[in-house]
Formats: structure tokens, sequence, C-alpha cells
């Protein structure tokens, strides 16, 4: 739902955009001067998009209030919702509130169970042929690996003198 959030986030920020060029070219034929306001809302889309993965409740935020904006922006020329303005108060509508429901609640409560990706990686002992020594390793395998390799060898040779670990 998140990645949903963030793509309908830079859709309705793309179809805002296009709005806002289109109310600052209408603002500065009747004369005002605050049509540069306007390109707050497709910016707040396009934050809220790219929040939308790491902080969903911020995401909402943004996405939600971009859509009431352009909502109340339709409502003020007393269209509300119209042809124009249909595209950035879904988009954004729907970006805010798959955002909102991405919201994980599981990780604020109070339990103490940790998930399969949260458990830190143990490896398995090894189940190769060969006695495995309590040093977690294969000594059969090591001493191949020293006769048959001999940079490996050279350097076992050279560590030997501090002893094991």
């Amino acid at each position: 739902m998140k990645v949903a959030a963030l793509i309908l986030g830079i859709l309705g920020g793309l179809s805002g955009l296009a709005l806002a060029s289109y109310a600052h070219m209408f603002m500065g034929i009747i004369g005002s001067s605050s049509g540069p306001v306007l390109y707050l809302l497709p910016l707040a889309s396009f934050i809220g998009a790219g929040v939308a993965l790491n902080a969903p409740g911020f995401a909402a935020l943004l996405l939600i209030g971009s859509a009431l904006g352009w909502f109340g922006l339709g409502a003020a020329f007393g269209y509300g919702i119209n042809v124009i303005t249909i595209g950035s108060v879904l988009l954004n509508g729907a970006g805010g509130l798959l955002a909102l429901l991405s919201l994980d609640t599981s990780s604020t409560g109070s339990t103490s169970q940790t998930s399969e990706a949260e458990k830190p990686y143990r490896p398995e002992p090894p189940t190769a042929p060969g006695k495995v020594q309590a040093t977690g390793f294969d000594r059969a395998r090591w001493n191949a690996l020293k006769e048959y390799d001999a940079d490996i060898a050279a350097v076992a040779r050279e560590l030997e003198p501090l002893g094991q670990r």
C-alpha cells in the first residue's frame, strides 16, 4: 500500500502541477499576484509521495491536505469537484488514504515477539563429512584446503605462531 500511495502521490502531483499552471495563468489574467502560492499543493503531493515508504503518516497528512486544498480551491470558484480538479482530488485523496492504511500498528504493541526478518543471522553448523571441532569448522576440509592452495598454506604458517582463538 505504501508503493501505491507513492505512485498516486506522484500522479496527483503531476495532475496538480498542470492545474496550478492553469490557475496561475488565470490569476495573472485577473491581476492577482497570489498565483505562485498554488504550486505549494503539487509540491506537497510530491513530498508526500517521497516520504510514503518511510513515513506513511506524514505522507497521508500531506496527500490528504493537498486533496483538500484542491477541493477548497475549486469550492472558492464555486465548483468544488469538477472536471478540472477531480484528478488532483482523487489521486491525492486515494494516495493519502492508502498511506493511512499502511501505518504499521503492530510495532507499537508491547509484545516481545520478533519476526523472522528481525532475528539475527546465525549460520547452521556445517553438515560436511568429517569431524566438526568445537571451534565451528571442519578440520579435515581446512587441512585439505591448506594442502591444495599454496597461498592459504603460507598465510596459515604465518598465523600459527599466534595460536588458536
